[in-house]
């Protein structure tokens, strides 16, 4: 691969991965205006890149502007260019190939969740996999604003429903503990509606 093409590629990864994060925050809000800066900033991602990403995805009619500065939105060829990618990571999109989505999603999740673990989800849930594995994403995203030492406790909470989700029989009682001490940490950055969809998603699949 030239060094051209190894360029094009890194910045397709940095706007697939702006609007999954865009996604991800808008998930329960549809009507959500997110700021940009913040959102690039959670991604480590420079202001000038944050803008010309921006831009890119507003060009392409996959995000709009708000009319106060600084804030963004998905449109709904936004949402459904997504939900396309993560229901059919093996597949392109209109604006993402196949590498940049599969980079992400393997074979559907997370930038933080390995193949091995999203393969044993999917086989485990079936058809709610992607939505289970989107929303530990989220919680690991939001629980990153969290002070120091609790921010570390909440990502290792999150870690440990994820281990116990991939085991062949998951134990209630430590998912039951899990689902605890993530209502508390969700308290503190008002995601308790996420923990409870999760939570539901998961004790139904496992005690049906």
């Amino acid at each position: 691969m030239s060094s051209i093409e190894e360029k094009l590629l890194d910045r397709q990864k940095k706007r697939y991965q702006f609007l999954m994060a865009l996604y991800e925050a808008e998930a329960f809000d549809i009507h959500r205006w997110v700021e940009n800066s913040q959102l690039g900033q959670k991604l480590g991602f420079v202001k000038q890149e944050v803008r010309d990403i921006c831009q890119y995805l507003a060009d392409e009619k996959l995000i709009k502007f708000a009319t106060h500065q600084g804030h963004i939105h998905l449109t709904h060829r936004g949402i459904v260019e997504m939900e396309n990618s993560i229901k059919n990571p093996k597949e392109g999109t209109e604006h993402f190939p196949a590498p940049v989505i599969q980079n992400f999603n393997a074979p559907v999740g997370t930038v933080q969740t390995g193949s091995n673990a999203t393969a044993t989800i999917t086989q485990y849930f079936g058809a709610t996999a992607p939505e289970v594995v989107q929303l530990l994403s989220q919680l690991r995203q939001n629980f990153q604003s969290l002070p120091e030492g609790n921010r570390i406790e909440a990502i290792e909470v999150i870690d440990g429903i994820e281990e116990e989700i991939q085991r062949p029989q998951p134990r209630v009682g430590r998912l039951k503990s899990f689902f605890e001490s993530a209502t508390k940490f969700a308290m503190e950055t008002g995601q308790q509606v996420i923990v409870e969809t999760l939570k539901g998603l998961i004790t139904g699949q496992i005690g049906s």
